[in-house]
């Protein structure tokens, strides 16, 4: 299985329905049985056509064995997915995946005229978008500087599917083919002895170095030579540059005994211990990094890289769960911004919504207007002189009543509306469904 990651802009989606493309004409339900295994092609589209204009990754999952199962592919597609995104939750990013079956198993190309051969295959797209942030998603980073981390969660895949391997089949390059060398040299040396590195690579091609031995006396010009594992296949010859502390391990392929004598030049397959060792420290550390390190302000990345290396894990957790506490994740959204939200439709309908009430009640909306300055009482007068008077106490009040005047007399009931010199805004503290006030409750705090 090979893992190949490129960009795009819109316009995959098209592709994917129609399978037009310049060098051929044929349609998508021509060449390929489709099986989508993730997502929603038109979701992703609408997510795409939304963004600014920028790139968006395609990840494409080739398979070599033309009889490999829908079951297996699926499997494969998982473990890709879970790995690679191991840094995010699901509710971060949208990701569409389809299996293509071919139907065509070759065709000539029209540009070129050469035959082209098509295996089974998974297109997989992601929009770069966090849809909790709406921020940049890039869990790749710099892709040049991970891209190894990529090749051993492949290769830990080939090894645990038995599947062939891109480094089971390399081509070799031609001593002659210099686009080939060149291209070899750029892309394969990095970090801090590329130089050096670049430097003997040349060296072998311009004096036609074409013995191990012959190598060995010219490297003596750059420093003192050994050899590292010496006596087992894995041996390779290191260097210490004048005036250097450290050896330069010359491990690389192009300064083996195959490249040298026989100017076979080919990438070397890891062991599947080296590989699973690349994908755990992508999954415990460098995928975090990439999203909370690398796009982080200065201050906070000097401070990460100073950190001793038991630490930065800690430090990494933490950087995570600040992070998720801002978001409530069964709703994806910030609750900064659902208190906001909130906020705001208190504030559109919360007092709407009581002057309803008060109407509702026949409640006048002057505090004024209200008799007694007391809310929801039909008028009484209650200001009688003698046995009118205490008829009108009779109305009004059960005969139980006054065993609990004392008592009640002294107390402002909760369910009444604030007096005139305090501020209005506090009934918005009162509860959306209030209990009617009754007469009896009235009675009680303005009896004497």
């Amino acid at each position: 299985m090979l893992v190949r990651v490129r960009g795009g802009k819109d316009g995959i989606a098209e592709y994917l329905r129609d399978g037009l493309k310049s060098n051929r004409d044929m349609h998508r339900d021509q060449m390929d049985k489709v099986i989508c295994i993730d997502g929603d092609l038109s979701l992703t589209d609408t997510i795409i056509k939304s963004m600014a204009k920028t790139d968006n990754p395609e990840n494409y999952l080739s398979f070599a064995e033309r009889d490999i199962s829908e079951a297996t592919m699926r499997a494969v597609y998982d473990q890709f997915k879970n790995e690679l995104m191991s840094a995010y939750v699901s509710q971060e990013f949208n990701l569409y995946a389809e299996i293509h079956f071919p139907k065509i198993k070759s065709y000539q190309d029209k540009s070129s005229g050469a035959m082209v051969e098509r295996f089974p295959h998974v297109h997989v797209v992601m929009p770069k978008k966090n849809l909790l942030n709406a921020k940049n998603l890039n869990p790749f980073g710099f892709y040049k500087s991970h891209e190894h981390y990529i090749q051993a969660i492949q290769e830990k895949i080939n090894y645990q599917y038995n599947l062939i391997s891109p480094r089971d089949n390399q081509r070799l390059l031609n001593v002659d083919d210099g686009h080939l060398l060149a291209r070899y040299k750029g892309d394969h040396f990095n970090g801090a002895n590329a130089t050096l590195k670049r430097e003997l690579f040349d060296v072998i091609q311009t004096k036609n170095i074409v013995s191990m031995s012959a190598f060995k006396q010219e490297l003596n010009h750059y420093g003192d030579v050994s050899v590292g594992k010496a006596g087992t296949p894995d041996a390779y010859l290191k260097i210490k540059p004048h005036g250097a502390t450290r050896n330069v391990r010359l491990t690389d392929p192009c300064f083996c005994a195959d490249f040298i004598e026989q100017r076979i030049l080919k990438r070397e397959k890891p062991s599947e211990r080296q590989v699973n060792r690349l994908v755990e420290e992508w999954m415990n550390s460098k995928s975090h990094e990439v999203k909370y390190i690398h796009s982080a302000a200065p201050k906070l990345r000097e401070q990460y890289k100073a950190l001793p290396t038991q630490l930065k894990r800690v430090f990494l957790d933490e950087q995570r769960e600040r992070y998720y506490q801002q978001y409530d994740l069964s709703s994806g959204i910030r609750f900064v911004e659902q208190k906001r939200a909130s906020q705001r439709n208190f504030s559109a309908n919360g007092w709407a919504y009581h002057r309803k009430l008060g109407v509702e009640r026949g409640i006048p909306r002057g505090f004024a207007d209200i008799p007694n300055g007391l809310p929801s009482l039909s008028q009484r007068n209650v200001a009688r002189t003698g046995r009118a008077r205490r008829d009108c106490a009779r109305e009004l009040l059960p005969d139980h009543a006054p065993h609990h005047l004392a008592i009640e007399q002294s107390h402002r009931s909760s369910q009444l509306r604030w007096s005139c010199h305090e501020p209005r805004r506090r009934v918005a503290r009162f509860g959306d469904h209030r209990p009617p006030i009754t007469e009896y409750d009235a009675i009680c705090v303005a009896a004497p």
